[in-house]
């Protein structure tokens, strides 16, 4: 559910992780880093992206480490914030296709990497539209058109991590990670039915889940 432009490596880890990263990490786990901040004050960087059937993919923003002049302990406050925004599928009516993602980082890092903390925000939004299926003659006549033009669906998701490290010895390193994540999915359907009553032999009904 990250933008790509977002992720600075991934790592396939085989075997029990179980102590490191929870119950669920028995058999491996597939470790995702996201951007980390530049080492200079301020570093924009973005993209963009213009194409046919209404393609418009921009992604963008910005990171950078300030040192810590004000409490006195001499780290560095690092930042990283990005959003992404992509539309396409405009060949038939009801058929968009909408993504939006932000990403937000905020950490603190002690001189000589004694301790650190981090906090990560990120949202996600995705939407694509359904135009449903087409016979035969429709394609030939007109295929641009819809025959479902309500239907769709939507999908939220919100993260909450926060990471902090402190090294006890030289080789003695104690980590806290926690994790929160909220999702939303909505589903919008039409349909149409028939009934063997001669007086209302067809319905349309909306459901949505």
């Amino acid at each position: 559910l990250l933008n790509v432009d977002d992720v600075e490596s991934i790592e396939i880890a085989r075997g029990s992780y179980s102590g490191v990263y929870g119950n669920s990490a028995f058999g491996g786990v597939v470790n995702i880093t996201t951007r980390q901040a530049a080492e200079e004050k301020f570093r924009p960087f973005g993209t963009f992206e213009y194409g046919m059937n209404g393609l418009f993919d921009f992604a963008g923003g910005a990171s950078g480490t300030i040192p810590d002049t004000v409490t006195g302990m001499d780290g560095d406050v690092k930042y990283v914030f990005s959003m992404a925004r992509k539309l396409a599928g405009n060949i038939r009516s009801n058929s968009e296709i909408r993504q939006t993602h932000v990403l937000n980082k905020w950490g603190y890092v002690w001189p000589d990497d004694v301790a650190s903390t981090q906090i990560q925000i990120s949202y996600a939004n995705n939407e694509m539209s359904n135009p449903g299926e087409l016979t035969v003659e429709q394609f030939h006549h007109i295929p641009e058109i819809s025959t479902k033009p309500m239907d769709g669906r939507g999908f939220d998701n919100i993260v909450l991590q926060s990471d902090s490290h402190i090294r006890l010895f030289d080789k003695l390193n104690a980590k806290l990670n926690t994790y929160r994540r909220v999702e939303n999915i909505d589903f919008t359907t039409t349909s149409i039915s028939s009934t063997p009553f001669p007086i209302r032999n067809v319905t349309q009904f909306l459901t949505t889940k």
